[in-house]
């Protein structure tokens, strides 16, 4: 057993003595009950007179209280003196609860005993299978053989032809060539400027194509009117209006695709329409004779 485990026993006998001798004395004590003010009491019977009472009644022995036998208390046995270092309450106070430490997990490292030598064995079979390899012997350098020469064949030279007399008329035949050439860079040179003008024209015609629907969108919107019934009452919406645009840029087939739920808003976009008309004429570069529109027109306050 421990030390620690001694002192506890020690504690706990000296504990369990002292509550015996404690038990023993209460009980000795509680034999010997005395009540206080329990002195002699008289009872009187109404009626009847004092000699009546005393010739009626037989003596009786006097019955004396049972006296018993006074038991010295129990001293308890003293158990074999153990000197504890400290009372008990000292070794509750002082015994500090042992710090239990968490335990970490323990990584244990082989070691290898130094009495014993560890014999390089597979080293030794390499170093001796090693030594029984045979060595190879350095090849002498490789030298390539001279490449041969080869001789260049010359090229045999060309023969120029010795110029040719030219001809009185010749003079002639080169200014005639003079004049065609340059005739056929003017052609060339307005062709190219032909090119160039009908390039712009299809430039600026696509232009005016891509142009007209927002010149029709803009006049609808100079033309669009916020009716006086519709502000009194208070309405609001978007009407989406369906038209057709004539090549002269007058307007037919004028209906609503969808209402805005009020007839006076409706109305107020139809002749938004037909304010706005004639609308700019459909450009030619177009290919068409007709433009549909479908446009939604907002009256908001």
């Amino acid at each position: 057993m421990t030390r620690r485990a001694l002192k506890w026993a020690a504690a706990l006998a000296v504990s369990l003595s002292l509550h015996a001798g404690a038990a023993a004395y209460l009980m000795q004590r509680s034999t010997h009950v005395e009540i206080a003010g329990g002195g002699t009491t008289e009872i009187a019977i109404a009626g009847n007179a004092f000699a009546d009472m005393v010739a009626a009644g037989e003596t009786t022995e006097e019955v004396l209280p049972e006296t018993h036998p006074e038991t010295e208390p129990v001293q308890p046995e003293k158990a074999s003196e153990v000197v504890p270092d400290a009372t008990v309450e000292t070794v509750v106070d002082q015994a500090s609860p042992e710090v239990v430490e968490a335990e970490q997990p323990v990584v244990e490292a082989t070691e290898v005993d130094a009495t014993e030598t560890v014999e390089p064995v597979e080293n030794a079979q390499v170093v001796a299978a090693l030594s029984e390899a045979p060595i190879p012997t350095p090849r002498p350098a490789y030298t390539p053989p001279p490449k041969p020469k080869v001789e260049r064949k010359q090229a045999p030279k060309a023969r120029t032809a010795p110029p040719k007399k030219r001809s009185a008329g010749s003079k002639g035949r080169d200014t005639q060539d003079a004049r065609r050439g340059t005739a056929s860079g003017k052609q060339n040179t307005g062709k190219a400027s032909k090119g160039r003008q009908v390039a712009r024209a299809s430039q600026s015609g696509n232009a005016r194509v891509s142009n007209y629907p927002g010149k029709v969108v803009s006049k609808l919107r100079r033309s669009l009117r916020y009716p006086s019934e519709a502000k009194r009452q208070r309405l609001k919406g978007e009407v989406r209006v369906r038209f057709t645009v004539a090549q002269n840029g007058s307007v037919s087939g004028i209906r609503i695709v969808r209402s805005s739920g009020s007839s006076i808003l409706d109305q107020a976009a139809l002749d938004t329409v037909r304010r706005a008309a004639p609308f700019p004429r459909i450009p030619n570069e177009a290919g068409r004779s007709s433009w549909g529109f479908t446009v939604p027109l907002a009256f908001r306050r």
